[in-house]
């Protein structure tokens, strides 16, 4: 099996990388729904590109020197435009002065991603507190189409979701994060914007590590 830890890091961005998992954990999830798809829209759609010095209205870190912007472990995670369930723009940039970021890409019918949902809000719910934001980011529903908002409003109350943030992506501006074939995604950033970590995995305390990664950084 291969790791839970996906990544890409040349020698230049290896520095940049404060945690990887110590612990070896097997993919579980499913495959051929995520970067194998054909989202309406493409990646382009809602990525506004962002160089050194972010001109984003939010209060978001200029990426450190030979920190590239883009989407391997290592990088920092450029600005992206999803919506929230009533159909509103959000940017992730809003999200920056967190302690930590938990993001989870949900395909709707992958039951690796159920199992997540179900757990997700009492999750977030335990770092309370501690400044860290989960969002989940409805990607494709059932038909294995991309998502609406009636989508993201289903997923968020049949999952009781309201600490965990949800929203969802129709024009696949998150696709470009996923460098595999499996999905139940999760994304571990730090408090500069820097992707530390993701990982394919249902698995609570897999999850849960890589949120503690993000806090016990310095």
């Amino acid at each position: 099996m291969s790791s839970g830890m996906q990544h890409r890091l040349s020698p230049a961005r290896a520095s940049a990388v404060a945690f990887l998992f110590a612990a070896s954990v097997g993919v579980v999830a499913c495959s051929g729904g995520a970067a194998s798809d054909s989202t309406a829209g493409g990646a382009a759609g809602g990525v506004a590109s962002t160089s050194k010095g972010s001109s984003s209205k939010y209060a978001c870190p200029a990426a450190p020197k030979d920190v590239d912007t883009g989407t391997f472990v290592g990088d920092q995670l450029p600005s992206l435009m999803v919506k929230d369930c009533d159909g509103n723009d959000v940017s992730l940039d809003q999200y920056c002065g967190a302690a930590g970021m938990w993001l989870y890409v949900v395909h709707t019918w992958c039951p690796h991603c159920n199992k997540v949902g179900d757990y997700a809000e009492e999750l977030a719910t335990s770092y309370k507190g501690k400044n860290v934001v989960s969002v989940q980011i409805v990607y494709q529903n059932d038909d294995h189409a991309p998502a609406t908002a009636a989508d993201c409003k289903a997923w968020r109350d049949e999952k009781k979701l309201s600490n965990d943030i949800t929203l969802y992506d129709p024009m696949g501006v998150t696709k470009p994060l996923n460098d595999s074939t499996f999905t139940s995604l999760s994304l571990y950033i730090d408090k500069g914007r820097i992707i530390r970590g993701k990982s394919h995995t249902d698995d609570e305390a897999t999850i849960r590590q890589g949120i503690d990664g993000l806090l016990s950084e310095k």
